[in-house]
């Protein structure tokens, strides 16, 4: 913990150093005081990290999503083979009934 505070501490000077610069560039708000550029400072931490927290749900929410379709469209596949299959199986078999049918005729034909 002692190794991580100065670096805390130096972020946090650093950030209070920015925002103290931007409220003496304008000088509307001449009666400066400390407390309310802390509130502005935990004000822009926090809304960073939201924006920050809302941006990582959304590239979550996409990736799920992507997943999802990435899912669905191998499903197609797959039951397109399949059905493919299916096809050329029947095909199959219906070519073979055909050639056992000639087969029959053609022996009942030199029979006859």
């Amino acid at each position: 913990m002692l190794q991580h505070m100065p670096m805390k501490a130096t972020m946090m000077t650093i950030l209070i150093k920015m925002i103290t610069s931007l409220k003496t560039m304008n000088t509307m708000n001449a009666d400066y005081d400390g407390d309310a550029d802390l509130m502005t400072m935990v004000v822009v931490v926090a809304a960073v990290m939201g924006i920050i927290i809302i941006i990582i749900m959304i590239l979550m929410t996409m990736m799920v999503v992507l997943i999802l379709l990435l899912v669905a469209m191998m499903m197609v596949v797959v039951v397109m083979m399949i059905m493919m299959m299916m096809m050329m199986m029947m095909m199959m078999m219906m070519m073979m009934m055909m050639m056992m049918m000639m087969m029959m005729v053609m022996m009942v034909v030199v029979v006859g």
